[in-house]
């Protein structure tokens, strides 16, 4: 008798406009399993890619998210941030770092067929990248015209900018499009290992 496939499964809600859902990975299906609405499964064979992003925003500075695509074009995403109320989210990397792993080793397991692709596409990190090097100067140019006659309004705002500057850098850095071997992951595209739920 066959033991059951090793299962692993991971819960988030990604904003106020969506439901929880369940991921759950068994054997090679990923399930994809909302409240109310039919369990949708996937074969591992139909991923064609598998994409880490480092997508942080204002209130998630430390936001990773998964984007799987299919053949025939769907795609499913998930993330390692859950979503509770405004500006709150729940850290959930445990579940998520061991479902993303264990997704990409046992597509990787079947075979051929899939790209393994890190950070986003180019057109997407030249636009961002311009507009925050954009921004940068032209906040630099403000701050050089008008010095301390400038009101606090613009202090304020510079010192938020600043603050936010060491994730818009690590954005940068990390989501350089690339692929990676399924063996390598790139450490810096999921949350630290040492990371636990909330």
């Amino acid at each position: 008798m066959n033991p059951p496939p090793f299962a692993l499964e991971h819960r988030c809600r990604v904003s106020v406009l969506e439901k929880e859902i369940l991921w759950r990975l068994e054997g090679n299906i990923l399930q994809q399993i909302a409240g109310g609405l039919p369990v949708f499964s996937v074969p591992l064979e139909e991923i064609a890619t598998i994409r880490l992003i480092y997508a942080p925003t204002r209130f998630q500075t430390g936001r990773y998210a998964c984007r799987i695509g299919l053949r025939g074009g769907h795609s499913l995403g998930l993330q390692n941030e859950h979503f509770e109320g405004f500006a709150t989210f729940t850290d959930r990397s445990e579940s998520y770092r061991a479902i993303v792993l264990a997704l990409i080793r046992r597509r990787a397991a079947l075979g051929g067929g899939c790209r393994y692709l890190c950070g986003t596409s180019w057109l997407n990190w030249f636009v961002q990248t311009g507009i925050l090097l954009g921004s940068g100067i032209l906040l630099s140019a403000v701050l050089l015209a008008f010095g301390p006659s400038s009101n606090g309004m613009i202090a304020v705002k510079f010192f938020l900018i600043a603050a936010m500057l060491p994730i818009a850098v690590q954005w940068v850095l990390k989501n350089r499009p690339g692929t990676f071997d399924p063996d390598v992951v790139p450490s810096g595209l999921l949350p630290s290992a040492e990371i636990t739920s909330t």
